[in-house]
């Protein structure tokens, strides 16, 4: 199904209180590989490199951290339009019934309501599952190989059968507490052993971090960065650094520190005298 974007909304801050995070987000690198609007990103631990898919092309694209292509590009899943993302597992993990090794590439493709292991050098698709959400975005989570999808029709992150892709249980991404806040285009992720879900709408410059229980953590504003509303499609962990990488609508592919670890130390209750980008009512 395709869906074209909804006008965009101004993100609704609290007023920030004392928040809990030890410092701020840094830009490490960006670059631009001229494909136009970017739907999805994934960092490949095995090579070190960007898998791209950008809006309606049917193909993902693989560049390194520098910015150079590497060939050939692959077949995007069938039916992959605008509702795309991708992962890579981290260790074996069993999608379908069938065990896929470490470094094995992931699509969540809500256009055609599946989620498949793709082969990273062809595109073949090995194994799928279809998924009982209103599929956006998605992620393997390291350490316990649960599989999770972001929901934009109920705004929920839910956990998935990665047998069938039926429902385990699901959370709201705007939890008590927390200011306004929803998925039409975005995406979710994980910081690497952390339990930290990172969660982005693209008509909000900000990554929302939630527990894997659902508790609000805060909100880290990115427009300071030149990364405003309408511009977060994709986000991706590398999970040796910690360093988010973010696949912009304007093309632009961004690097990021301290985001992991931001959240982290603000789950566990760290104070900050950096309250330049928090947003937050605990503290």
């Amino acid at each position: 199904m395709t869906r074209f974007a909804r006008p965009m909304l101004a993100a609704i801050l609290v007023a920030v209180a004392a928040p809990t995070g030890v410092c701020a987000a840094t830009l490490v690198t960006s670059f631009n590989p001229g494909l136009g609007s970017l739907e999805a990103i994934a960092f490949d631990p095995v090579a070190g490199t960007l898998f791209l898919f950008h809006d309606g092309s049917g193909v993902i694209r693989e560049f390194t951290t520098a910015g150079v292509e590497v060939l050939p590009m692959i077949p995007a899943g069938a039916g992959s339009f605008n509702d795309t993302d991708l992962d890579f597992v981290t260790s074996s993990f069993t999608l379908g019934g069938i065990t896929l090794p470490a470094g094995s590439l992931i699509e969540f493709n809500g256009d055609a309501a599946k989620i498949q292991a793709l082969d990273k050098g062809t595109g073949a698709l090995i194994t799928q599952v279809a998924a009982a959400i209103a599929l956006q975005g998605g992620f393997v989570m390291p350490l316990t190989s649960a599989l999770f999808g972001v929901d934009w029709g109920t705004d929920t992150i839910a956990e998935l059968d990665p047998g069938d892709g039926h429902v385990l249980g699901s959370f709201s991404i705007y939890p008590p507490g927390s200011p306004t806040f929803g998925i039409y285009f975005g995406d979710v992720e994980s910081c690497p052993g952390e339990n930290v879900f990172l969660v982005a709408g693209t008509e909000y410059s900000f990554v929302r971090g939630l527990s894997s229980a659902g508790t609000w953590l805060g909100d880290l504003d990115l427009s300071g960065l030149g990364i405003g509303v309408g511009e977060i499609g994709g986000l991706a962990v590398d999970d040796a650094t910690g360093h988010l990488w973010i696949a912009g609508r304007s093309g632009t592919v961004y690097e990021l520190s301290e985001v992991c670890v931001a959240f982290t130390f603000f789950r566990d209750g760290f104070e900050s005298t950096d309250t330049s980008q928090w947003s937050s009512t605990t503290g």
